[in-house]
């Protein structure tokens, strides 16, 4: 691993909001909990309900696993039958295999899951491709938040030809869960430049990249690339050149529009408001969060070749918005609110008029903020277009 990503992590281990943190600060926030993971899980169900079809087994490497996230993250998915709610992978269905090249990482994840018979952990790094045993094949091959923005597009593509010949000689079809950064975040936005445009600078392919959002803003930098759908096909038209199976990608996805982590800083985009914490708060019991504090003022990237980009923050802005200042005037005293003009604002409207409130000692703290953290989740979900305008960009592959 490059020093400085080394260092990187550590540092962030050390300081304890890495591994543990709260709520409303630290890497299992309740946005990484209930709106980042949730997401993930609804764009890779119906992917993984054709896999376990007629399996006893479904066999999971994840590949950069961290603290072993993507068990817990991947075990979490639930399929819902009516009034009945069952988990889609049950334990004794599931065998993981976790590798990451940072060993804190992989004795972290060996304290939390290795005491379960279908998991193992092992040091190792995938940036040059990756050897497989012959014995060894998946049925998901895994990665998760960013993790494939560590590497060189050449790097990642012969990881992709690896896996592809690797699943074919096993005689199984396998779905590849790949994880950028996205491209245009928000909260990147200095880093956009306009292809069209000579005066505009050369667009920016990599982000000096620093976990800055826990509080210290003399942490060491790293690089990772930044992707959109662009990039991403070039790397699998690459990967299928290299390996004699074909790579077909079977979806995109943006995930945490405005809720990533540098909405925090504001680092690289001095427009950014801290409302990932706001966020937060929404979920948070017996608090009571100023709504006011979740708008978003969305300043547009001059230049006619970000048209495309600007018309869809402008759109997710203004529904966004819309939303909380509709919620607001529910709850104002002097509530003088008009009829609901979006499927959102009919929702909280009857959120908010539910009689069931009258029994919580705090009903907007405890019943209706966190309503409303859904719904804006539910809105990020309906108005994504995956075109790398998030803070992660999710590409499903299916190797055939």
């Amino acid at each position: 691993m490059e020093m400085g990503m080394s260092d990187a992590y550590d540092y962030a281990i050390r300081s304890g909001r890495y591994t543990n943190g709260s709520e409303i600060i630290g890497k299992y926030d309740n946005v990484r909990v209930l709106w980042e993971d949730e997401i993930t899980r609804m764009v890779l169900k119906t992917h993984i309900q054709r896999l376990i079809r007629g399996r006893d087994k479904i066999r999971i490497l994840d590949m950069g696993c961290g603290y072993g996230d993507g068990y817990e993250l991947l075990r979490g998915i639930r399929e819902e039958n009516g009034d009945n709610c069952k988990y889609l992978i049950t334990d004794e269905e599931i065998e993981y295999k976790g590798f990451d090249i940072n060993e804190s990482f992989i004795k972290e994840a060996s304290g939390r899951y290795g005491g379960h018979k279908n998991t193992s952990f092992e040091v190792a790094d995938f940036s040059k491709g990756f050897s497989f045993k012959d014995d060894e094949s998946y049925d998901i091959y895994f990665t998760s938040y960013g993790t494939l923005s560590h590497n060189e597009d050449e790097a990642n593509a012969r990881l992709l030809a690896d896996i592809a010949e690797h699943s074919s000689n096993n005689g199984c079809k396998s779905t590849i869960v790949c994880d950028w950064l996205g491209r245009y975040s928000y909260e990147w936005q200095s880093l956009w430049a306009d292809k069209g445009d000579p005066n505009s600078g050369e667009e920016e392919d990599w982000i000096d990249y620093r976990i800055s959002y826990f509080g210290d803003r003399n942490v060491k930098s790293f690089p990772l690339r930044l992707m959109g759908r662009d990039e991403v096909e070039e790397v699998v038209k690459r990967a299928n050149e290299i390996s004699s199976r074909r790579i077909r990608i079977k979806g995109f996805f943006d995930r945490s529009i405005l809720v990533g982590r540098h909405m925090e800083t504001g680092e690289y985009n001095r427009y950014c408001v801290p409302i990932r914490r706001v966020v937060n708060s929404l979920f948070e019991r017996n608090v009571v969060t100023d709504l006011e504090q979740l708008l978003i003022d969305y300043h547009k990237k001059e230049g006619t070749g970000f048209n495309r980009l600007n018309r869809f923050f402008e759109e997710f802005c203004m529904r966004w918005n819309g939303v909380i200042r509709y919620t607001h005037e529910l709850l104002s005293p002097d509530s003088r609110v008009v009829s609901p003009r979006s499927k959102a604002e009919e929702e909280i409207e009857e959120i908010v008029d539910s009689e069931m409130w009258g029994e919580n000692s705090n009903p907007r703290a405890n019943l209706i903020e966190p309503q409303l953290g859904y719904l804006l989740r539910e809105l990020e979900i309906d108005l994504q277009e995956g075109i790398g305008a998030a803070h992660g960009f999710i590409a499903i592959l299916n190797v055939s």
